[in-house]
């Protein structure tokens, strides 16, 4: 989970600096700035329309044997849940 965390500061430790060196160094019509905050707007955009697909394109990735994995990590949490609730959450478990 820290990994997720770390992620977006430690790729805008490395991203930054490159995109404002290409734009300290072009010379465009239409400014120094404006295409790559145009063009980074756009690839946002994009981007958070893909979240409504993630299940999709994480099928992908994953098989459907890491899935039977879940499963069984979800069926060894009952301590997480109080007593009452395990039964209601499974219906085949004992209580």
């Amino acid at each position: 989970m820290s990994i997720a965390f770390i992620a977006g500061p430690l790729s805008g430790l490395f991203v930054q600096p490159l995109i404002g060196a290409v734009a300290d160094s072009s010379t465009l019509r239409f400014g120094r700035r404006k295409p790559y905050m145009l063009v980074g707007s756009i690839l946002c955009a994009l981007a958070m329309l893909l979240l409504e697909f993630t299940k999709y394109i994480a099928s992908w990735f994953l098989d459907r044997e890491s899935n039977a994995v879940c499963n069984a990590m979800k069926g060894s949490q009952d301590y997480l849940y109080p007593r009452v609730q395990v039964g209601a959450r499974r219906p085949l478990a004992p209580i």
